[in-house]
């Protein structure tokens, strides 16, 4: 599951060659079980929450931030000079530490789920990274205008159609994979 929306972010920054900066973060919240059932009560119980008011084994929240500088030339036409763009993504996932009785089976299962678990997360974090770069090729790209305030307008209107549109495409990648049911996020 996503969210696009502001986070907190303390991980470092990473330089992106895409030309944009990633700040991830992955926080993991508790859960316990000595068997297959347990843990699922467990999860269900304790999972992120996601903007519909569901809780989720997993989620994924991010933004991206963008801000422009524009400078008008002798003719006053107006264009992007420089620009910076951060994206924010903060993924929540599980963690269990199992008593030391607990079947290998039990255990193997667990770690098959994890990894399908972050494999449809990181699908999510992708979507915001093709955002991110679409928001950076539209302000490579985007023309000079005739003055700074039709520019601008134009970049905000376009800005919000691209995060409208990866925000659907979040929306459509949970439809698609049940959440990760179909990618292999199911337990036990």
């Amino acid at each position: 599951m996503s969210s696009a929306e502001a986070t907190p972010v303390d991980a470092p920054s990473t330089g992106n060659p895409d030309g944009y900066v990633l700040n991830e973060q992955v926080n993991y919240y508790s859960v316990t079980g000595d068997d297959g059932s347990t843990l699922r009560r467990s999860l269900d119980s304790q999972g992120p929450v996601g903007v519909d008011g569901k809780r989720y084994d997993g989620y994924t929240r991010w933004n991206v931030h963008w801000d422009y500088v524009t400078e008008s030339d002798a003719s006053n036409t107006c264009a992007v000079v420089s620009s910076n763009i951060v994206l924010n993504v903060e993924i929540t996932l599980p963690q269990w530490q199992p008593a030391i009785d607990v079947p290998d089976s039990l255990q193997r299962r667990w770690s098959l789920y994890l990894k399908a678990l972050r494999g449809h997360e990181d699908g999510h974090l992708e979507n915001a990274e093709m955002e991110a770069m679409a928001i950076d090729h539209l302000l490579q790209t985007i023309g000079p205008q005739s003055d700074c305030q039709i520019l601008d307008e134009k970049l905000q209107t376009l800005g919000q159609q691209i995060l409208q549109h990866f925000r659907d495409n979040d929306v459509e990648y949970d439809q698609r994979t049940e959440h990760g049911r179909t990618q292999g996020a199911v337990f036990p």
